[in-house]
């Protein structure tokens, strides 16, 4: 299959960079940061970064380090490296591990214990209140969560319990009176930004006499980390060392990269991409892990008894559900938290898209993606990917052995090609982007696209350009008016507006991912995107599988037929297909293959909506119609209709008749295609019946005309009750028209008497076989000494039309098309029969 990444081989691999300049000042002799030269470093031929980290990395000196490293490289190892150098070597010592989950500290424990430090000098800091026998005091690591080191109590909290703040007061006093160094190691600091709030870094001061290095460790920075990095370097007097990693690939290292599109406007456990590719895994007996945007989503699938759920029970018994257990952001009881990523087990949910390592074997990994539904006008709702990009990156980096990640997704908005300008493209790849970019990506209204390349450089000058002008502009004279107020205003609650880089940290991210597309606002872009360009370090696109839309418009869906057919088709489908099939089969087949292959799409009133199958009365109706003139012409007056066609029941009905009255049903063995057939004798019967009830005035204006009410005449003989019943049941359940309600049939005849449902089909019947003279109220004759209302008619129309649709038939082969081809096969080949002919012409194919 040929992929859009092959022509990305050698492309740079984008990432935010963290360098000198970012803590520099405009004014740079108000510049307090003392920053070294930014420090490159390189993996190994392992892709590892190890030992060349930790050659640069010195302990010795007070300073905040900055390691700036993508996911694989090693860096975690050289962290609990570094710790255990720690331990070892500077006595007087203490390091504090900072997590961004609970989840982490218990890893990080056992981490570092498996590298030789003894349990009785870690301390875990989810014991508190837990084990109150275990003393905290003297241990030399502390393993703690970074919204308890700054005294975070979360969102629905008003301050931390009593046991942490003693906690943390007795660890400070005690680092100060021996005069420790202390050690501060951020994990994933990306995933802590939120707790970085002026209230908060107060309690960082506490350790302000003993802070000795800051160790701050992310392969995902963002333009907020940049503060928070300030607000760290601040308590070790300014200084702040850079150690960056050159991004390279490791083929024989990543992951095989499967993205699925779909076009459902929201997912659930039936959406069909899902579906097939949970099933397809538990074919090939794959072990799986499921992270999904959604609690909902999550707990769906857990709950599922019939479907996917059960299936993942039935290959992985109990499934692990991996969802938050908080309340308004809070554990109700002070136990232990429990749904967890578990390597054991098959893991559902939505807790484990950073920290985690799945070091399974023959594993595959489905990340669901939030779908179009969750795209909302002013901020977005998409779960567990709402920070923006930098959340896609981690998820794809839980996978740490080589497998395979399948991501369900929706389809992209329209790209603006044009950006692709700043994004170090050649001609060729811009072209080849493109090309496979527009296979892929949904409807949109715009003609340049909305989705634009942006560098990720170019962050902050964005969120600085919307601070500068839409909000701190914007109020500028109302803010200088406050200024000027400010000594009078003394006593009143302090009224200033947020500075730049508080508004940076606060909502700047937030910013970037619900306004541009590149940067999380259309998060399947940015997939797309990366995927297509060899973005991401450990997963290698190897499959898309997408379906294309199609677009038809009210009163041309015959020509936007035409058009398609044409151009996703051809002639060598046409042939292939039509030749040896019967109209049936030929309908069927296209008609299947255009609504699985394809999402459907009409404009209504400026509005596309989906076409569902049956849904669409109008599009169902030029569908069976444009195939039955191809199946009927040639390949080359594939364009002679213009305009749509007008086809009522009537029409459809009595081109039935025509073919039912042709077939010897006495050849047949489905009892359906019997059943219908037969039916539809009997409505030809009927019609010779009506046709010799029908009369002619014999006075006043001469008119032919049947009665009103089918008891007038002998419509339906009695001895025919029994057949009558079932030409209803047959026209109702088995004709595919009728029963998916095209055509208004079986409506007519629910819950009603035997009477009531004779006079429908009398009506009905008139109707569709006559054309009928239109009055307000219908003209009376006597008839049988009776005054009795009638229809006057105006002609009777036959059933002998061009270009009949014969659907009554089943889906079959055309037995005089393959005689004819098996006679030429056996007079023109080597092959003695049509079988041992298609046999070769199969093998040939695959």
């Amino acid at each position: 299959m040929n992929l859009p990444n092959k022509y990305f081989t050698n492309f740079p691999i984008e990432f935010k960079e963290i360098n000198p300049e970012d803590f520099i000042s405009e004014n740079k002799e108000d510049t307090k940061f003392i920053v070294d030269d930014k420090i490159i470093i390189n993996p190994d031929d392992n892709g590892y970064i190890h030992k060349e980290l930790s050659d640069k990395l010195s302990l010795k000196e007070k300073n905040t380090v900055v390691i700036n490293a993508p996911v694989g490289y090693g860096k975690s190892y050289t962290i609990l490296k570094t710790i255990k150098k720690i331990h070892d070597e500077i006595p007087n010592s203490k390091i504090i591990v900072a997590t961004p989950f609970v989840s982490l500290v218990e890893q990080y424990v056992n981490d570092i214990k498996n590298i030789g430090i003894p349990e009785k000098n870690i301390y875990d800091y989810t014991n508190l209140g837990r084990n109150p026998k275990e003393k905290y005091n003297n241990k030399k690591i502390h393993v703690i969560t970074v919204n308890t080191l700054l005294g975070n109590p979360g969102e629905d909290g008003f301050k931390n319990s009593i046991a942490k703040r003693m906690y943390l007061d007795e660890i400070t006093l005690e680092a100060e009176s021996k005069n420790e160094k202390v050690f501060f190691i951020y994990d994933e600091i990306h995933d802590t930004i939120q707790n970085f709030k002026e209230e908060f870094i107060f309690y960082l001061w506490k350790w302000s006499n003993v802070i000795h290095k800051n160790i701050i460790v992310s392969a995902t920075f963002n333009e907020a980390s940049k503060v928070v990095i300030k607000y760290l370097a601040e308590l070790t007097d300014f200084k702040i060392q850079i150690i960056e990693s050159v991004r390279k690939r490791f083929p024989e290292k990543q992951s095989e990269l499967f993205l699925h599109y779909s076009s459902d406007f929201s997912y659930d456990i039936d959406t069909k991409e899902i579906v097939k590719v949970i099933n397809d895994l538990l074919n090939r007996d794959r072990n799986v892990d499921i992270l999904c945007y959604s609690k909902n989503l999550a707990k769906s699938i857990l709950r599922d008894n019939k479907g996917i759920g059960k299936r993942l029970k039935e290959k992985f018994g109990i499934l692990n559900d991996c969802t938050s257990q908080l309340v308004l952001n809070q554990r109700m009881e002070n136990v232990p938290p429990k749904n967890r990523f578990n390597n054991e087990m098959c893991n559902i949910g939505t807790n484990f898209k950073s920290g985690v390592n799945i070091i399974k074997e023959n594993h595959s990994f489905v990340i669901i993606m939030p779908p179009n539904s969750s795209r909302l006008f002013f901020r977005n709702k998409f779960g567990i990917f709402s920070n923006g990009v930098n959340n896609v990156i981690q998820a794809l980096a839980r996978q740490r052995k080589k497998g395979e990640i399948h991501i369900i997704l929706p389809r992209p908005d329209k790209f603006n090609i044009e950006s692709l300008s700043e994004a170090n493209m050649n001609e060729s790849q811009i072209k080849m982007f493109e090309h496979f970019y527009k296979e892929v990506e949904g409807y949109t209204n715009s003609e340049v696209g909305n989705v634009n390349y942006i560098p990720s450089k170019k962050q902050d000058y964005l969120i600085k350009n919307h601070y500068e002008n839409n909000l701190l502009g914007y109020l500028q004279r109302e803010i200088r008016q406050v200024e000027k107020l400010k000594p009078s205003r003394a006593t009143l609650p302090r009224l200033e507006f947020p500075p730049y880089e508080i508004y940076k940290l606060n909502r700047g991210e937030e910013y970037l991912s619900n306004t541009f597309e590149i940067f999380g606002e259309d998060i399947s872009a940015f997939v797309t995107y990366s995927a297509f360009t060899n973005q991401f370090i450990n997963c290698n696109l190897v499959k898309i599988n997408k379906k294309e839309i199609l677009f038809f418009e009210e009163g041309k869906i015959q020509s936007n037929l035409q058009t398609i057919f044409n151009n996703h088709f051809g002639e060598n489908y046409f042939n292939l297909t039509r030749n040896p099939s019967n109209f049936s089969m030929f309908y069927n087949r296209f008609r299947e293959e255009l609504f699985q292959n394809y999402q459907l799409k009409i404009k209504n009133q400026e509005k596309w909506n989906n076409i569902l199958q049956y849904k669409n009365k109008e599009f169902e109706v030029q569908l069976l119609l444009f195939c039955n003139y191809l199946f009927e012409s040639d390949y080359v007056n594939i364009y002679s209709i213009k305009n749509d066609i007008a086809y009522t029941r009537g029409n459809y009905i009595l081109d039935s008749i025509y073919f039912a009255e042709k077939i010897n049903i006495n050849s047949l063995t489905n009892k359906e295609e019997i059943c219908l057939i037969q039916a539809y004798q009997y409505l030809g019967e009927l019609r010779n019946r009506l046709i010799k009830a029908i009369k002619t005035t014999s006075r006043g204006t001469k008119y032919n005309y049947l009665p009103v009410k089918s008891t007038i005449i002998e419509f339906v003989d009695l001895t025919e009750i029994q057949r009558f019943e079932d030409t209803i049941k047959a026209l109702s359940n088995y004709d595919i028209l009728f029963k998916n309600d095209i055509f208004n049939f079986k409506r007519n005849f629910i819950e009603k008497d035997l009477n009531q449902k004779i006079q429908s089909l009398y009506t009905i019947l008139i109707e569709d076989f006559f054309e009928i003279k239109d009055f307000k109220n219908y003209p009376r004759v006597t008839i049988n000494e009776s005054l009795e209302r009638v229809k006057p008619i105006i002609n009777t129309f036959e059933l002998d039309r061009i270009n009949k649709v014969n659907l009554i038939e089943s889906p079959d082969f055309d037995k005089d098309y393959l005689t004819d081809l098996e006679e030429y096969i056996i007079e023109n080949t080597h092959y003695e029969n049509l079988d041992e002919y298609f046999k070769n012409i199969i093998q040939i194919f695959y």
